[in-house]
């Protein structure tokens, strides 16, 4: 599912990330939170720059999670492909009728889980054309901490040098339930829109049998793939069936109880998966 939800949404991916790593790579301002790492600090003054670094992060996270709600809410050109909006629905609705009140989650697990924290932690920065320094691999880990809380809609960490934190994330989660339901509640294809997806990153040449072959192959075995762009052109564009296969494992997963609510178990915990 991750590799064809890059597909589908590399160009939105694009758009919000791409100012967020060049932001990233340039700030020169200080982000941690924990006292202990604070070693070039007096001990006096720990508290105070702790709490100095938390308004730093806060307002790095802001910056993410506004670029989205915009693209949403008020450019309708730049909101995300009709695909994701499309399996973050399925996995909504699904939640809601098996497990009321992990619908939120269940929606939160497919656009920042599957798609855009494993982007804040991984090592793309280059192909979305910011190139962020090795340094700042720490930096990444506190934001994807503080994003996923805020989707799976817990205010509180299981480490005590994050509760700086607390606050802002108690702030986000009320308006990111707002997101969820507005990006879930219409999600048809556009009108003209040919019974096949087309990912904005791919060309318009029709996908024959054996492409479509191969693109379900590595949805399959995404444990052992990996995707960049050129062999995304390569592949062409995938098929309406793949797509409704992917939302039918949705439901079977959330049918498993996948998706209904379940006990933290170290890290971040959100759907299957964890962040340490």
């Amino acid at each position: 599912m991750s590799i064809y939800l890059q597909l589908c949404a590399q160009q939105y991916v694009k758009r919000i990330m791409t100012p967020f790593f060049k932001h990233l790579a340039s700030t020169e301002l200080s982000y941690e939170i924990d006292p202990e790492r604070l070693d070039d600090v007096p001990v006096e003054e720990r508290e105070q720059v702790v709490a100095s670094n938390a308004k730093n992060l806060a307002g790095l996270c802001a910056g993410l999670l506004d670029a989205i709600e915009k693209a949403e809410f008020e450019d309708t050109e730049q909101r995300a492909p009709w695909q994701l909006r499309n399996i973050m629905s399925n996995a909504f609705h699904v939640a809601c009728e098996k497990f009321p009140g992990s619908e939120i989650k269940a929606a939160n697990g497919i656009l920042f889980l599957r798609l855009l924290t494993p982007i804040i932690l991984g090592a793309q920065s280059k192909e979305l054309g910011a190139m962020v320094p090795s340094e700042k691999r720490r930096l990444r880990m506190l934001l994807a901490k503080v994003v996923q809380n805020i989707a799976n809609a817990v205010n509180d960490f299981k480490e005590d040098s994050m509760m700086p934190m607390h606050m802002f994330v108690a702030e986000r989660i009320e308006r990111n339930q707002r997101l969820m339901k507005f990006m879930c509640a219409k999600t048809e294809p556009p009108v003209g829109t040919p019974r096949m997806l087309s990912p904005d990153s791919v060309g318009p040449n029709e996908m024959d049998e054996s492409a479509s072959k191969l693109l379900e192959f590595i949805l399959e075995r995404e444990d052992v793939f990996t995707l960049n762009e050129e062999q995304g052109n390569a592949i062409g564009i995938a098929g309406a069936d793949v797509h409704n296969e992917l939302v039918n494992s949705i439901i079977n997963t959330v049918e498993a109880e996948k998706l209904g609510p379940k006990p933290n178990s170290g890290g971040v915990a959100c759907c299957c998966c964890s962040i340490m």
